[in-house]
C-alpha cells in the first residue's frame, strides 16, 4: 500500500481572496435551493454541529489550469471550516508538483497529503487518508467531501461542466448553516437530482456526520457494485452505499433535468442559467477526448496497423526517425511498428483523450505518449522536432479544415521532413454532396462526431496555405471496403 506524505504547515490563516480576483462572481441566489421533502417539517435536533472539517482532493494536471480554478472556488468559502481542513495531493507524470500546488494554498490552515496518482483509483487514490485525518466519533463533527472537479475530462473544459462545478461548490458550501441543520438527524448532505436512482450524489461533493460514518465497521472498503468500472468510481458511489436511507439532498434550481434522461448532465440545454454554448471547434473534440471502448475509434472493432505501416514506408524511411502520430488511439501504429521489428529514432504520440494516453504508455513503455491538442501551438512545443509526423482518420475530424494542424506540423517538421495523413475523397471515398464538402456532424455511431471530405486541389491549396510545398496522393485502405485518400507533404 502506497503511504502518504503527510505535512502541517502552520503558517498564519490569512484572509480569503476578495471575489473580484476570480474569473467570475460568486453567485448567491435569491433564496436556498429546495430540499428533496419539501417544505422543513420541525424536527427536533438531534445533534449539536459545532466543527467543519475540509478533505479535498487535487489531481493537478500540468497541461491545464483546472486545478486552480477549482481552487479559486474553494478558498472564498474556506473559513466555514473551523475544525481539520485536508488537502491531498496526488501526482504523476502529468501534473505539475505537490510543492507548486501547497504554495496556491499555504496560509489557510492546510494539513497537506502527498501521494503517487493511481490512474485505476483516481481520487480513491487519497480517499481512506482523508478520512483517516478526519477520523472522530466526536457527534459534534461533520466533514465536507470534494477534489478538483474537471480536471482529467478534456483540455479546455466544456463551459457546462464548469458550470456543473461551480453550481456544487455553491449549493455545498455557501449554506452552512443548512449542511448543520440535515446533519443534525441525517449522516449525509449534499447535492443530487430529483430522479437519481443509482447515484445520490453524483458529482462526488458531499457532506457527511463523522461519528455516523466512523461507527460502522466497514467504512474502510473501497468498491462499487452501481457501475462496471468498479473502484474507479468508488468515492462517488460511497454515500449511496452507507447511508441510501439516511441522507438529506438538495435539488439546485439551475438544473431541469429531464424524466426521460434524453439530454446528459454537461448539455447545456437542461441549465436555466446563462451558459455559452460550446464552438463547433470545442464539439468536434469532445467526443474523441471522452470516447472510452476502444472499437469506437474504428468502426466498433480493432484493427490492426499493418496497412498504415506498410503506406507510411512507401513515402517516408522510418529506420532511425523522429516520428509523431496524432491521435495514436489504441495504439495500432505503434504495435505494428513493434511486430515489424522497425528500429525508429524515436516515438511520441499526441491524443485528446488523457485516459487513452495513459493506457498507451502502460502498454508501449518506449515510446512517449502525451496528452495534447495538435491545434493547440502551447501543447505541440515540446514535440519539436520531427523527420515524420503521421495521421489516420484524424484530419476528417478536424473543424472547419484541418489547415491549423497542418501549419503546427510544418512547424514541428525539420527541414525535409514528411506529413503523411489521409482524409475521404469527394466523389471518389464519399459522395460530392454539399454536406459531405463541408463539413457536419454525424448521426448514429458517430454519436455528434465532425467530418469532412476533400478535394485534391483544396487539399493542395490547404497544405500550400501552411507552408508546404510538395503535396503527393496515394491510398490507403484500413479495413475492408474503408478506403481512403493517403496524402503525402513535405518541408522544403
Amino acid at each position: 500500500m502506497i503511504q502518504p506524505n503527510l505535512t502541517s504547515h502552520v503558517a498564519p490563516r490569512r484572509h480569503p481572496p476578495r471575489e473580484d480576483q476570480f474569473d467570475g462572481p460568486l453567485r448567491p441566489p435569491r433564496r436556498a435551493p429546495p430540499l428533496d421533502n419539501g417544505p422543513r417539517p420541525i424536527v427536533p435536533k438531534l445533534r449539536d454541529i459545532r466543527t467543519l472539517n475540509l478533505v479535498y482532493h487535487i489531481w493537478p494536471v500540468a497541461s491545464n489550469d483546472l486545478w486552480r480554478w477549482n481552487i479559486t472556488r474553494l478558498l472564498p468559502r474556506i473559513n466555514i471550516f473551523n475544525g481539520k481542513r485536508i488537502v491531498a495531493i496526488a501526482t504523476d507524470d502529468e501534473t505539475v508538483s505537490a510543492d507548486e500546488v501547497i504554495r496556491e494554498l499555504v496560509g489557510h490552515g492546510i494539513t497537506f497529503i502527498t501521494m503517487a496518482n493511481d490512474a485505476r483509483l483516481r481520487e480513491g487514490t487519497t480517499f481512506l487518508p482523508l478520512l483517516d485525518a478526519v477520523y472522530t466519533l466526536d457527534p459534534t463533527e461533520a466533514t465536507f467531501y470534494g477534489h478538483a472537479k474537471g480536471v482529467s475530462r478534456a483540455r479546455s473544459v466544456h463551459t457546462v461542466e464548469k458550470a456543473w462545478a461551480e453550481c456544487m461548490y455553491h449549493h455545498c458550501l455557501d449554506f452552512p448553516d443548512r449542511a448543520r441543520e440535515a446533519l443534525a438527524h441525517k449522516a449525509m448532505y449534499g447535492v443530487s437530482f430529483p430522479i437519481e436512482k443509482a447515484w445520490i450524489y453524483p458529482g462526488t461533493f458531499w457532506w457527511f456526520h463523522n461519528a455516523s460514518l466512523f461507527a460502522r465497521d466497514d467504512w474502510r472498503t473501497l468498491e462499487n457494485h452501481v457501475t462496471r468500472e468498479g473502484v474507479g468510481w468508488s468515492v462517488e458511489a460511497f454515500p449511496n452505499r452507507f447511508f441510501a436511507d439516511d441522507c438529506q439532498r438538495v435539488f439546485p434550481p439551475e438544473l431541469i433535468y429531464p424524466p426521460d434522461r434524453k439530454f446528459g448532465l454537461y448539455d447545456e440545454r437542461i441549465w436555466t442559467s446563462d451558459v455559452r454554448v460550446p464552438s463547433l471547434n470545442e464539439r468536434a473534440k469532445w467526443r474523441w477526448g471522452h470516447a472510452i471502448e476502444r472499437e469506437w475509434l474504428t468502426w466498433g472493432k480493432i484493427l490492426s496497423g499493418d496497412s498504415i505501416v506498410e503506406a507510411v514506408a512507401r513515402h517516408a524511411t522510418l529506420e532511425g526517425a523522429r516520428m509523431l502520430e496524432i491521435g495514436p488511439g489504441y495504439g495500432r501504429f505503434m504495435e505494428s511498428l513493434q511486430k515489424q521489428r522497425v528500429r525508429f529514432g524515436s516515438f511520441t504520440g499526441i491524443d485528446l483523450s488523457p485516459q487513452r494516453s495513459r493506457e498507451l504508455r502502460r502498454s508501449f513503455p518506449e515510446g512517449r505518449f502525451v496528452w495534447g491538442d495538435i491545434e493547440s501551438f502551447r501543447d505541440i512545443g515540446p514535440l519539436a522536432p520531427c523527420d515524420v509526423i503521421v495521421a489516420t482518420l484524424v484530419f476528417k475530424r478536424l473543424c472547419p479544415t484541418f489547415q491549423l494542424a497542418a501549419t503546427n506540423c510544418h512547424w514541428l517538421l525539420s527541414p525535409g521532413g514528411t506529413l503523411i495523413f489521409d482524409v475521404p475523397e469527394t466523389g471518389v471515398d464519399w459522395p460530392p454532396t454539399e454536406e459531405a464538402q463541408a463539413g457536419s456532424f454525424e448521426k448514429g455511431w458517430g454519436h455528434g462526431a465532425f467530418s469532412k471530405s476533400y478535394r485534391r486541389e483544396e487539399i493542395c491549396e490547404l497544405l500550400e496555405a501552411s507552408g508546404f510545398c510538395d503535396v503527393r496522393f496515394d491510398s490507403i485502405i484500413h479495413d475492408g471496403d474503408k478506403k481512403r485518400l493517403l496524402v503525402i507533404a513535405r518541408r522544403a
